[in-house]
């Protein structure tokens, strides 16, 4: 069984999420990750971090290139229009406290010349090599993201948190299909157990969730 790539459509158009491999850029090391508007006029980009029990806004930015970033992020973090259609979130100095999932929320305009907000990459980064384990610590990493996701005191808004159910979703359904996989082994009978019971957890807090 293999699980590739996960897409899922907000808006019933087009894929908004495509879950890409862990990156493991070198302590210290600049990091750039890019948001591609997809052909489509971007009006407005926001860049987010998820870790542990909360959603972290890095930086917000408007076709006129005006960027706002969050508390004390300015040295840490730009946000950047790029030559083609897109933006770019550029981390400086990267150190073990940026790990997490990285996304941007782009809103553009279609051809109905409405305005709808999606969803673009979905980059786990983890500093400092790959000396993590990328299945234990993934799956970690999803399940607080899809249990704990808080809003700021001033709410999300729009523009964060319905894209984030989608996104929660595609990651949702990445983690059963690793789980399932892990859980081929018919050899190891006790660990299947234990995998299966640890899945049928994991779906039964996802329907209480709803």
């Amino acid at each position: 069984m293999s699980c590739p790539c996960v897409s899922l459509s907000v808006l019933g158009e087009e894929p908004v999420v495509d879950a890409q491999r862990p990156q493991y850029p070198a302590l210290g090391q600049n990091t750039t990750l890019d948001c591609d508007c997809g052909g489509m006029q971007c009006e407005q980009v926001a860049w987010f971090r998820i870790f542990l029990y909360s959603v972290q806004m890095l930086g917000l930015s408007n076709q006129a290139d005006r960027v706002t970033y969050g508390p004390q992020l300015e040295l840490k973090v730009r946000v950047s229009k790029r030559s083609g259609a897109g933006y770019s979130l550029r981390i400086f100095s990267t150190t073990t406290a940026d790990r997490g999932m990285y996304a941007c929320i782009i809103k553009v305009r279609g051809n109905d010349k409405n305005s709808y907000e999606l969803v673009r990459g979905g980059t786990l980064l983890l500093p400092g090599g790959q000396y993590y384990n990328k299945y234990y610590y993934t799956t970690w990493l999803v399940l607080t993201f899809l249990f704990s996701t808080r809003c700021p005191a001033d709410g999300c808004g729009s523009l964060v948190l319905w894209p984030l159910v989608g996104m929660a979703s595609a990651l949702c359904v990445t983690l059963v299909c690793t789980l399932l996989y892990y859980s081929r082994d018919r050899k190891n009978k006790h660990g299947r157990r234990w995998k299966m019971l640890f899945l049928f957890f994991i779906l039964t807090k996802i329907q209480r969730s709803h």
